[in-house]
């Protein structure tokens, strides 16, 4: 049933309607059939028909002119590049979240309602001017009966009901909209953006995720995380340890006044730290822009706000060290399997458009020298192609890409010079190594042999299927094209099965007579060893031709 609004509710979306004519998007409510919710002034041709010029600066400008809960959907959107493309993820890492502060009588009403004891009682000394104002909430100083520094940061009075009226009027536009709009679930969305701004407003989810933090690096002698203080946190209450120091915002204020610490160092040393959060630990700080990141006086590196965290599984952090030491060695196939790996969903008619253009974005950066080629350069130049060819890729995936670009740029701001390839390389390649030892090799090897033996069963049955095509009516045969391009690959294949059979067949005698003339010390033994590995070179190169041809 669909949703019905309230009285209100139903003002905001003329609200909303109007201020997205106001700044050229009427061209969109006429696409939507939304143009009823415009005042009549409004549904002149000049308001529904306009320039697409700086579109991704107008819709910066209409989300901070909608207010709060705008402002945090497109800080949100700002590092997700599968939903939107990648200029306008740029553009709203712009959007200003600064508001006017409110009251410190409601300050001390909510702490003391939500920690159950008089403001008095629990702080030795509390700040009543924030150090920051933002659409949930704001941050106050404060220091505790022992003397702890800390930070409070408490959430407006109005942030939750504002923010769930206007999720409510999002999911009915939603529900409207949702049945003309391709390739994008407009529901599902929705349904995203609500979790994440719902975590948003409980303090307890940042909470958990810094203290999550503040345990993978708590024997670390350069990242600092926060202390939470948990006594003193509710959903609506957070206090966190407070760190001396100058955001990266300030890089200027850092050279000036800590001039004795190594920013290069500290360039290299983040980067890594971000390498070891997504490849060893499988949870990666989603959001470190330079605000987030505060250098202190003894040159360490302190990471705030933990609202938006990526996780990756087992599987996920192998494809990722996989598809980085592709990327460095240049391999597009090994890419676009790894990126399949993650989650891409990447039909098989786009494969090769994918494989020629991405090798032209790699042939155009590798022609440079190494120090001009950038992460966030090929890492935007990929997801730009993804999103051109519709290639849906899932939340933690975009999360990461995101991040890598976003990590790279912070590494620039203390280090110009730094290439992060270089800092990646030997940390991608240990990682390589030990996720894939001999072993692991081998065993892949009898993986896809048992495969392949499972696919040639299916043969017969694949000729029956072509045979019944063939026999068919024209409709019928056209219906059935790609099962016919999946027949010629699998009979592809198997010719290449037929001949690794052959030559594991010979690989064994050879093993067999190594070991034989190993035993006996025969003169024969080198010249039988020779043949062997001649063999086995032969046999390895054919299964990965064969995977090769398997995309």
């Amino acid at each position: 049933m669909p949703l019905r609004l309230r009285r209100q509710e139903y003002k905001r979306i003329f609200e909303i309607a109007t201020k997205a004519a106001a700044h050229g998007f009427g061209f969109i409510l006429t696409e939507f059939g939304l143009e009823k919710f415009l005042p009549k002034a409004y549904r002149k041709l000049e308001f529904l028909i306009s320039s697409r010029k700086d579109l991704p600066v107008r819709f910066r400008e209409f989300l901070e002119d909608l207010g709060p809960t705008f402002v945090k959907i497109g800080q949100i959107l700002s590092v997700r590049p599968d939903i939107l493309p990648l200029e306008y993820v740029d553009e709203l890492e712009k959007l200003q979240d600064s508001v006017k502060p409110f009251s410190y009588e409601k300050i001390r009403e909510i702490v003391e309602s939500e920690l159950g004891k008089p403001i008095e009682e629990l702080f030795e000394y509390f700040e009543e001017q924030p150090i920051a104002a933002a659409s949930i909430a704001q941050v106050h100083r404060a220091r505790l009966k022992n003397g702890d520094s800390v930070v409070v940061k408490v959430q407006r009075p109005e942030a939750s009901l504002t923010i769930e009226s206007d999720l409510r009027i999002l999911y009915y536009l939603a529900e409207l909209v949702n049945p003309r709009v391709e390739n994008v679930d407009l529901l599902g969305l929705w349904n995203e953006l609500a979790t994440s701004l719902r975590n948003e407003l409980d303090f307890k989810v940042e909470a958990t995720n810094a203290e999550t933090f503040r345990q993978l690096f708590v024997e670390d002698e350069i990242i600092k995380i926060p202390k939470v203080f948990w006594n003193l946190t509710t959903s609506k209450v957070l206090t966190l340890e407070y760190i001396e120091g100058y955001s990266l915002s300030d890089v200027e204020q850092i050279r000036k006044n800590y001039p004795d610490v190594d920013l290069e160092a500290l360039a290299i040393y983040g980067a890594k730290a971000f390498m070891k959060q997504v490849l060893e630990y499988g949870v990666f700080h989603a959001d470190l822009h330079p605000a987030n990141l505060i250098i202190t006086p003894e040159g360490k590196i302190t990471y705030v706000d933990f609202g938006m965290v990526g996780r990756i599984s087992e599987e996920g952090k192998r494809a990722i060290a996989r598809m980085l030491y592709a990327q460095i060695v240049k391999d597009v196939d090994e890419i676009l399997i790894q990126a399949e790996a993650l989650g891409a969903e990447i039909p098989r008619a786009k494969l090769p458009v994918l494989r020629k253009e991405f090798r032209e974005i790699l042939d155009k950066y590798y022609g440079k020298t190494l120090g001009e080629i950038r992460i966030d350069i090929i890492g935007k130049e990929f997801v730009r192609l993804l999103y051109k060819n519709k290639v849906r890729i899932p939340k933690d995936y975009a999360l990461l890409v995101k991040a890598l670009i976003t990590v790279e740029g912070v590494a620039h701001t203390l280090y110009p010079q730094i290439n992060v390839f270089d800092v990646a390389r030997p940390y991608v390649e240990e990682l390589v190594r030990k996720y894939y030892p001999p072993s692991s090799f081998l065993k892949e090897i009898t993986d896809t042999a048992i495969e392949d033996f499972y696919l040639l069963l299916k043969l017969p049955r694949k000729i029956d299927n072509l045979i019944t095509v063939l026999e068919g009516s024209e409709e019928t045969r056209f219906n059935q094209t790609q099962s016919i391009k999946d027949l010629s690959r699998v009979i592809k294949e198997s010719a290449f099965l037929v001949a690794v059979a052959f030559l594991s067949a010979f690989g064994a005698i050879g093993l067999a007579i190594v070991s034989l003339g190993l035993q006996t010390g025969r003169i024969a033994t080198f010249i039988v060893s020779l043949a062997f590995f001649i063999i086995l070179s032969a046999l390895l190169a054919l299964l990965f031709l064969r995977l090769f041809l398997r995309r």
